[in-house]
Formats: C-alpha cells, sequence, structure tokens
C-alpha cells in the first residue's frame, strides 16, 4: 500500500512539473489515460482542473479527450471537461451538443449538480429555464431517489436557487436543518440563506462590500482576503450556480466582487448607500500586459498581441461564453474604447469623479499590486488585522496577473 502510494505521488509530481514547463500534451495525454486508473483518478481528474485554471491549456486537453473518445467510451468526467474545454475556446455550438451527451450520462444527484453549474455559461439567460426544468426531470425519476439523501438534497437546493425560486431554497434548507443533515456543499447553502434571512431585515441598508476593480487589479486576491476575514465572498459568478453575479445574488452574499459588479457600480451605491466599495487599481503598464495575457489565454484572442486585433476580432463574434452578459460587460468596460489606454483612463476618472463628493468611509482605492493590504483593507471595513499574512495571488516581479 505504501509502495503504491508513494508511486502515484511520484507521478502527479512529474505531470505537475510537465505543466509547469508547458509540456501542456504529454501532461494532459497521461493524465486522461489515468481517470480510467480508479487508484490515481482523483488525483488526475484535480490536476487537469489545475490544468484548466491555471495553465489554461484548454485547446491541448480537448484535443486529447476527442483522440481518446475515438477509443474509449464517453465518461460524464471526460464529457464535463470536453464542455469546459469547448466553452473557453469559444467553440459554443460544440459545447451545447457535447452537453446534451453529458445530460444522458447523468445518473447521480451529484452529476446533476455538477450540470447546473455549466449552463450558465453555455445558454442565454432566456433559455437556462428549460435546461433547468430538464435536470429538475432527471433528478425527480426514481432511480435518483434510491441515490443518498444528501446529494438528492443539495442538488435539489441548488435547482431552486439557480431557478430563483427562493421559497423553495428556503423551504429546503430549512428543511435539511431541521434533519441535521450537513456536507460542505450545505454549509455553503446554509451561509447563503443565512445572508439572505439578515438582508430580508435589512434590505437597502445592509452593509455590502463591492470590488469595483477592473480585471487584474488583484480582485481574485480581494476575493480571499475577505473571505479571510468571515465574509461570505463571491467573485465573478456564484460558484454555486455558476451564474455571473447579478441582482439576485447580491442577498446571499456579504461582499461581491470582479467585473460583473464593477461595470454597474453607480446603480449598486444608490441601491445600497450604506455598502462599502473598494476599489482595485494598479499602474497602466502593468494592468495591458496582465489583461492583454489574460485574453490571449482563450482561443478568439489566441496569437493576438495588441488590442486593436482583440477588439476587431472581438466585434466578429456572434456567440460568446455566458451570452450576451459576458459581451454587454466586456463591451462596456472595454471593447466600446479606441484602446485599453482609453478603457483604463475612462473607468478611472468614472470611480474616482464618482466617489469624489460620497463619504470617505464607504470609499478605499486599493493598490494591492503596489503591496497594500491588510493595514489598508482592515480599519476600512473595521475589522482586526489577522495573524496570516495577506494573500496575494499569482504575484510575481514583472506582472501581477490576477
Amino acid at each position: 500500500m505504501i509502495q503504491v502510494k508513494s508511486s502515484k505521488l511520484i507521478d502527479m509530481a512529474l505531470l505537475r512539473s510537465l505543466l509547469g514547463s508547458g509540456r501542456y500534451h504529454e501532461a494532459v495525454a497521461e493524465l486522461v489515460s489515468l481517470l480510467d486508473q480508479q487508484a490515481v483518478s482523483r488525483d488526475a481528474l484535480a490536476l487537469l482542473k489545475e490544468a484548466f485554471n491555471k495553465y489554461r491549456c484548454f485547446s491541448e486537453i480537448t484535443d486529447v479527450i476527442l483522440a481518446w473518445l475515438e477509443t474509449h467510451q464517453a465518461s460524464f468526467v471526460l464529457l464535463e471537461l470536453l464542455v469546459d474545454g469547448y466553452a473557453h475556446l469559444g467553440e459554443m455550438s460544440a459545447a451545447r451538443v457535447t452537453f446534451s451527451k453529458l445530460l444522458e450520462k447523468i445518473s447521480t444527484p451529484s452529476q446533476v449538480s455538477t450540470a447546473i453549474k455549466h449552463v450558465p455559461a453555455l445558454f442565454q439567460v432566456t433559455a437556462r429555464y428549460a435546461v433547468y426544468q430538464e435536470l429538475l426531470t432527471l433528478l425527480n425519476c426514481e432511480a435518483m431517489q434510491q441515490q443518498p439523501i444528501v446529494a438528492v438534497l443539495e442538488a435539489r437546493i441548488l435547482l431552486m436557487l439557480a431557478m430563483g425560486n427562493i421559497q423553495q431554497f428556503n423551504i429546503l434548507i430549512n428543511r435539511a436543518r431541521i434533519s441535521g443533515i450537513t456536507s460542505v456543499k450545505l454549509k455553503k447553502l446554509y451561509a447563503m440563506e443565512e445572508c439572505l434571512r439578515t438582508f430580508n431585515v435589512l434590505g437597502s441598508t445592509s452593509q455590502k462590500v463591492f470590488g469595483i476593480g477592473l480585471s487584474k487589479t488583484g480582485t481574485t486576491t480581494l476575493h480571499e482576503a475577505l473571505s479571510q476575514l468571515g465574509l461570505q465572498s463571491a467573485h465573478w459568478t456564484n460558484s454555486m450556480t455558476g451564474q455571473l453575479l447579478g441582482d439576485d445574488d447580491i442577498p446571499l452574499f456579504d461582499a461581491l466582487s470582479d467585473t460583473s459588479i464593477s461595470y454597474r457600480f453607480e446603480e449598486l451605491y444608490y441601491a445600497f448607500p450604506s455598502a462599502y466599495f473598494i476599489y482595485t487599481h494598479r499602474s497602466f503598464s502593468g494592468w495591458e500586459k496582465s489583461l492583454l495575457k489574460h485574453f490571449s489565454g482563450f482561443k478568439w484572442g489566441a496569437g493576438m498581441q495588441t488590442f486593436d486585433e482583440l477588439k476587431r476580432h472581438h466585434q466578429e463574434l456572434t456567440d460568446f461564453r455566458y451570452g450576451d452578459e459576458w459581451k454587454n460587460i466586456h463591451d462596456r468596460l472595454y471593447f466600446n474604447h479606441a484602446s485599453l489606454a482609453d478603457a483604463y483612463k475612462s473607468f478611472d476618472q468614472r470611480v474616482r469623479s464618482f466617489f469624489a463628493d460620497k463619504p470617505n468611509a464607504h470609499f478605499l482605492a486599493l493598490d494591492i499590486v503596489a503591496g497594500q493590504g491588510w493595514s489598508e483593507l482592515c480599519p476600512f471595513l473595521n475589522k482586526p488585522i489577522p495573524e496570516k499574512p495577506f494573500p496575494w495571488k499569482y504575484k510575481s516581479l514583472q506582472v501581477y496577473t490576477t
């Protein structure tokens, strides 16, 4: 047993090293082959997801899985990775076709929960309800009722949340609490319900925290810091439903950040006058490099070195991951401007001029890249400074990339 475990650890370390050195295709091919081996499949899947999120090797993963499926039976795990790969590459039609095949493979409530989170990235808002109904039908079938009650309940609560049925969401949450049922996912859902109860009492006087910086200004770091301060924090999407942060999510969290929030900060200020607004910013030169690198990680931006190239190609696209929601946010913040310099300057002036005559106690400009952290953030939020160091993410001397 010890020898097998040691071998597994060495394999994973080697594969992680291959990813780190840019040998993506070689590493991914080995990882996909390991998914069939029960002893290492969980580790292999975790590393594949890291390859998506950290190394962004979407093309390599998609190519390897397609080749693998030519001689092997499609599994739920591989189809899910393929859906995610196609979506990140901007091949939305292929992603939706693969998602339909994924639905046919669903046999457990946990797989229903997984499928729920893919819906917002693949379908326009107007088309999502029908997909959620299809998932609800799958969840209600007799075979599902023989599955573990915790997993069934989790999936049902997530569906109610995704469908905006807050009444049923509350009923199911209360039923789970009374029954003493708990899990990692349910604990997160309980925390959301507690935020919702507080919001129902305080309404517009709720002291929400909104992170209103542009992409690549330290928004991920801010989200992590707010979480460490004990706030129920969300970044870009609702991690439970996969939906871009919107009006329905504000009651569910203490803090919300990234461009799905920042593009509409004026509206949020008037809706929540007691809220705290944190403007993450950085120097233009570093921000420009990081943002261009970010966009080049997607197929529609691959190989493009300038904003003009990105903008021209963006304007030619008609089908986006997260649909019109994504397009509207990015058009307003970036692509409606003549250059990234104009976009940066316009947003910076927009923020600073808007808050110029607002109470200082509710606005903080935070330069995380320059080293600002707990000493600025904690007094602003009336929080004690934690013993843990400030959670800078992906920081380097050249380019701060989050």
